[in-house]
């Protein structure tokens, strides 16, 4: 299997193809590994209440760029992890404004 592929299932000890996987490419695991990238490690993840931007990133990481579709309209966010730590303290800019906080109602 391709190793860039997600499979839809690997078979199990009691089976003679044991590690052998199937079906890679008719599974949803690639879509669902995709949202976690966005969701919950770069955290910019859409809320009741607004657009959560919050990253949890490798401290190495000076920062990221995303575009992100919300409740029709397209937002630009900067991310600069300039202390480098991996979780809170980035300075967050969308559509050039600089933010505080990581919950972003009305924009």
């Amino acid at each position: 299997m391709e190793p860039y592929i997600y499979a839809e299932y690997i078979t199990g000890p009691n089976h003679p193809d044991f590690g052998e996987a199937g079906h890679s490419w008719l599974t949803g695991t690639a879509s669902w590994m995709h949202r976690v990238g966005i969701d919950f490690i770069l955290v910019v993840r859409p809320e009741f209440n607004g657009l959560r931007v919050d990253p949890c990133v490798p401290k190495e990481w000076d920062g990221y760029k995303i575009k992100r579709k919300f409740r029709g309209a397209t937002y630009n966010i900067t991310v600069k992890n300039s202390n480098h730590p991996s979780k809170g303290g980035a300075k967050i800019r969308i559509d050039g404004k600089e933010y505080e906080g990581n919950l972003y109602k009305n924009i």
